[in-house]
């Protein structure tokens, strides 16, 4: 199904303009945010801007999250070759640290600075760029944006379609990008790499009112179908309604139908939708874990990167990356 623009202001005072939207949106203001208590919204307002990128021999991908006051650093880089994991961190931030903007695209989308950790997300002309220092591990990484159009879904949260008997929605803006021809450098301990021409990335920025309790199935890919077409998909099972599954071909996004998700463990996923506009299957190549539990805080994922197979619309594919993840949040 084809997209309608991104609205500039999905969310206001009056209204929410739940739907799937080619592109980006100028603000992901709530709208509604000065009719809710803080206490509300430092309990139900959550941020965060991830990312991944690989080529043949590294994959890299890490996070920011802001919920509330807290916010949590991530980064994982893995080699595709010997498949072990180089580096992986997670770390719990003071309040505050982490800030991330209401605008998707914004020349600074999201920071954080303490001690050891920088972190830095944003737009400069027609490029993205991550940078960031976690310990010993350094990268800098510049996507080039408009080599594919993002999709932006803004979602009803549970039963959150604004009525009369609840006067304030929940909702959650998600904003993702696939597709993208990426160059840049990782340092990770004595480990250094400069990113080949076919490396490919991810980026997810999502801001919301969401529940204490969130779980999701989720993937993501990125690459070329066996024509040569660039490729990719970004699909959930279990959030969001679903608004947020797409293919990209040729840098064009397309709307699909629900997804049905798989998996006997991390080596046996599969996802098929509705529509039979994606049939695919993931090679795993490793699994990252990440537990974090901080008092009222108790974040589990895992996720299989690895190679996915199948067909995406009428193209076939055969061993692009991506990642899956099974999440599961008390946040």
């Amino acid at each position: 199904m084809s997209l309608g623009s991104a609205p500039a202001t999905p969310v206001t005072s009056a209204d929410i303009d739940f739907g799937t939207y080619r592109g980006s949106c100028a603000t992901t203001d709530l709208g509604f945010e000065s009719r809710l208590r803080r206490l509300t919204r430092l309990r139900r307002e959550k941020r965060w801007q991830r990312f991944w990128v690989a080529d043949d021999a590294i994959a890299l991908g890490g996070a920011l999250i802001a919920t509330g006051p807290a916010g949590i650093a991530s980064l994982w880089a893995f080699d595709r070759v010997e498949r072990e994991m180089l580096v992986d961190s997670s770390s719990m931030l003071p309040p505050f640290v982490v800030r991330i903007d209401d605008n998707p695209t914004a020349a600074t989308t999201a920071t954080a600075r303490f001690l050891d950790c920088r972190f830095a997300v944003g737009q400069r002309g027609d490029r993205r760029h991550v940078s960031s220092r976690l310990g010993e591990t350094k990268f800098a990484l510049g996507y080039e944006v408009p080599a594919a159009d993002p999709i932006t879904a803004v979602c009803p949260v549970d039963t959150g379609r604004k009525d009369d008997s609840k006067p304030v929605a929940s909702v959650n803006i998600t904003q993702k990008s696939a597709c993208l021809p990426v160059s840049g450098w990782i340092n990770a301990g004595d480990r250094s790499h400069r990113l080949g021409e076919d490396a490919v990335g991810m980026l997810d920025y999502s801001h919301g009112l969401l529940g204490r309790e969130t779980v999701w199935r989720w993937a993501i890919a990125s690459g070329y179908a066996t024509d040569g077409t660039s490729v990719g998909f970004n699909v959930v099972d279990g959030f969001n309604e679903g608004l947020e599954n797409v293919v990209w071909i040729d840098g064009s996004p397309r709307a699909i139908e629900s997804a049905h998700t798989l998996f006997e463990d991390d080596s046996e996923w599969r996802i098929e939708t509705a529509d039979g506009e994606l049939s695919v299957a993931l090679t795993t190549e490793g699994v990252r874990c990440q537990n974090v539990d901080f008092g009222p805080f108790d974040l589990q994922t895992r996720m299989p990167i690895g190679r996915w197979h199948g067909t995406i619309g009428n193209r076939e594919i055969e061993d692009i990356y991506g990642v899956a993840e099974i999440h599961r949040a008390r946040w």
